[in-house]
């Protein structure tokens, strides 16, 4: 196989969890980047970001998690990022009524999925 060229990806939190599960999750923006810089230090050339309620940890869509992560990733890294779209997209029955979202339910219409890629243009 010799040298090929590989590509390495990294996503620091994953789509679930919080620090409940795991209390080295990095959820700010700092945590976030500093997580992913130090992917890049060690040979990442992609990050694939899931931005963290700073409060709760748990995933979240809120345009400026994203523009803080990703301004200090940019500002430090030539990384690819690859911004989430996924927590818009969580369906989760409720238990009483199966055709009926459940509060923990994140299901959102395609255009607030995708607002935070389309005004911050990554890769």
């Amino acid at each position: 196989m010799g040298n090929r060229p590989v590509v390495v990806t990294v996503s620091v939190t994953g789509s679930m969890g919080d620090r409940e599960t795991n209390p080295n999750l990095p959820v700010t923006p700092a945590e976030l980047a500093e997580s992913a810089l130090g992917a890049y230090e060690a040979g990442a050339s992609v990050v694939h970001v899931h931005v963290r309620n700073r409060e709760t940890g748990k995933p979240a869509m809120a345009f400026n998690l994203y523009e803080e992560t990703f301004q200090r990733i940019r500002e430090r890294s030539d990384m690819i990022i690859n911004l989430t779209t996924g927590p818009g997209a969580r369906f989760i029955p409720d238990d009483n009524d199966p055709m009926g979202l459940s509060p923990l339910a994140t299901m959102r219409g395609p255009e607030k999925r995708v607002e935070h890629v389309l005004r911050l243009r990554p890769e």
